[in-house]
């Protein structure tokens, strides 16, 4: 690491110091090592003031993070009201056993129908049955009885009259079985479609609260990310200060040896790397807080699409 370079550096530069081997031309090389050492300190304010910069945008970045938490809040708010649609499946729950009560009273009223209906059919075959018989009693009569013959004739037409009353009867008794049959199937199929109509809000409100957590779940897994970058970027800042403060000590100790200019020109380089690093992180920060946005965006729209099915299911 940079710690045992520059060790090694430094017993180097004692050897060379016992050993006599510093030059002229090093000595020559003080001034030049000063003004890198200036143009170094100027550098560091300069990475210092990118660092000011880099907090900023780091706390944009927090602040970004907190109103997404806020979004996140209100999604979660939105998908307890799913809760709040059990209460209209209960209600949904008893006008179906209304509905059912309904079916069989009209399904008593049927059967009540029937059994009038089966007691006209006899009653008719009872008549019929006497007024054949009667007729054919008439038919044996002398002329002696037929005045009495004349009054059965009207007692006749009067049961003919009356087995037609009893069909007619008959027939608006079947059409209202019929009709009630009717209103029976049809009650049965709206209880039929509402239930499946409710089966199938439910099963997609369930589905959907699912997909909430899930992306609630992933824009956590993206929050912490974010926080472990910012502090990793911290970590790095902090070990680059330190650098910066060995390596201007070094140069105030050794007067700017040949050796601490290359020392220097790897730490430029290095500074070079770390602010190309810290643009990638800031660029993935802003990544992330538009990934954010836009996760916060959709949550939102699926809370507002949640609440219009619970007002739909509430108006049904």
């Amino acid at each position: 690491d940079f710690l045992t370079q520059f060790t090694s550096f430094q017993v180097a530069l004692s050897c060379q110091k016992e050993h006599q081997f510093i030059t002229p031309v090093v000595e020559g090389k003080v001034s030049s090592s000063e003004a890198r050492s200036s143009e170094m300190d100027n550098r560091v304010e300069e990475l210092e003031a990118e660092t000011k910069g880099l907090r900023g945008e780091l706390a944009e970045a927090r602040h970004a993070v907190e109103v997404a938490r806020c979004e996140a809040a209100n999604a979660e708010k939105a998908l307890s009201k799913v809760d709040d649609v059990r209460p209209e499946y209960e209600k949904l729950k008893v006008v179906h056993a209304e509905v059912m009560e309904e079916l069989e009273r009209v399904r008593a009223e049927g059967e009540a129908l029937r059994e009038e209906i089966l007691v006209l059919k006899e009653r008719e075959a009872v008549r019929l049955a006497k007024a054949e018989e009667e007729q054919e009693n008439d038919e044996n009569v002398n002329s002696v009885n037929l005045v009495a013959g004349g009054g059965i004739e009207e007692e006749l037409a009067r049961l003919r009259e009356a087995v037609e009353v009893e069909k007619s009867r008959r027939v608006e008794a079947d059409s209202r079985a019929a009709e009630a049959e009717r209103a029976r199937r049809m009650d049965e199929e709206i209880a039929d479609r509402a239930r499946e109509d409710h089966d199938s809000d439910m099963e997609a409100m369930a589905l959907e609260g699912e997909r909430l957590k899930a992306k609630l779940d992933h824009y956590r897994c993206l929050n912490t990310e974010l926080e472990e970058t910012i502090e990793r970027v911290r970590e790095e800042k902090v070990g680059v200060e330190e650098e910066m403060a060995a390596l201007r000590g070094a140069v105030e100790e050794n007067g700017g040896p040949a050796g601490v200019v290359e020392k220097l020109k790897e730490v430029e380089e290095r500074e070079v790397a770390m602010k190309a690093e810290l643009d990638g992180v800031q660029k993935v920060a802003v990544e992330t807080e538009n990934s954010l946005l836009v996760e916060v965006e959709l949550i939102r729209s699926v809370a507002e699409e949640a609440e219009r099915e619970v007002k739909r299911l509430e108006s049904r």
